[in-house]
């Protein structure tokens, strides 16, 4: 982190909006494990993953083998994801014309990104039943917001795809002055690129804030979730805990993006990254 590095809070993965959210949302346990569960893919390619397809990644789903249709039931489990950020990957997309695209224009190498989702206590009853309704029933009125992931940006592209029948074609420039991009760049970051889930429909336009991989203490990462979920407010409508209050101030979160630093708390980032490194990343 240096003097000039900001901090963009984005809200991400299903929850009640509406059904391309799902109208559920993923869970978090006692221990605040949780699983993060990506809203529904609108533009689907063939073949694309269903929530059948995901693996879980908690350690309280992973002595089960549990995938991601254990919490998204019938009718839902055999839609296409759209899985964006995809952990492995280090990567977050949006169009370039919508609100959080915009947002992502104003990321700059070395500051951060940081992913909140609406979670939603477990409990065995929600998941006894096989359709979603249950679940939905259960998490009525039971769903606050956290802290599931982050990465620090590397650099932000602008990417152009598009498909025939016989070819794929596209194009990766760095979005803040529409340069091209250098070879030993594009050899590092393209790898990443081409597994998020915009570049993965049959042809889209986007901007695409690319991560790297090193943790708040020097290490590797291998996901950019977190061990634990942090949380940030109390339920509707979602009024900030006092940590949060410390991160971006006395503001509601019920969706949307904040950036940190603020006039409200100037030490915001500072407070969130120290957290963040307490949990050893």
């Amino acid at each position: 982190m240096n003097a000039e590095s900001k901090g963009l809070l984005i809200h991400i993965g299903a929850d009640t909006s509406n059904d391309e959210t799902l109208g559920i949302v993923g869970p978090v346990f006692h221990d605040n494990q949780f699983e993060f569960i990506p809203i529904v893919e609108t533009m689907p390619r063939q073949g694309a993953p269903t929530y059948r397809d995901i693996r879980c990644t908690s350690r309280q789903s992973s002595p089960y083998n549990r995938n991601l249709s254990f919490y998204v039931r019938e009718p839902l489990e055999q839609k296409p994801c759209h899985y964006d950020p995809n952990p492995e990957g280090f990567t977050y997309s949006e169009p370039p014309d919508a609100r959080r695209g915009k947002q992502l224009l104003r990321l700059l190498p070395d500051d951060f990104i940081f992913f909140v989702a609406s979670l939603a206590q477990y409990s065995e009853e929600s998941y006894r039943e096989v359709d979603t309704s249950t679940i939905r029933r259960h998490q009525a009125g039971q769903m606050t917001k956290y802290l599931i992931g982050y990465f620090k940006i590397r650099e932000v592209f602008q990417v152009d795809t598009s498909a025939t029948e016989q070819s794929r074609h596209y194009s990766i420039r760095i979005a803040r002055n529409n340069a091209e991009i250098d070879s030993s760049m594009l050899e590092a970051v393209e790898p990443q690129i081409r597994i998020n889930a915009h570049f993965l429909r049959p042809s889209d336009r986007f901007i695409c804030a690319v991560g790297n991989r090193i943790g708040m203490k020097g290490q590797q990462r291998l996901s950019l979730l977190l061990p634990e979920a942090i949380p940030l407010t109390e339920g509707w409508p979602f009024k900030p805990l006092p940590f949060a209050e410390r991160v971006y101030g006395k503001l509601n979160y019920p969706r949307g993006h904040k950036w940190i630093p603020n006039d409200l708390r100037p030490d915001g980032l500072q407070t969130l990254l120290s957290r963040i490194s307490e949990l050893g990343e």
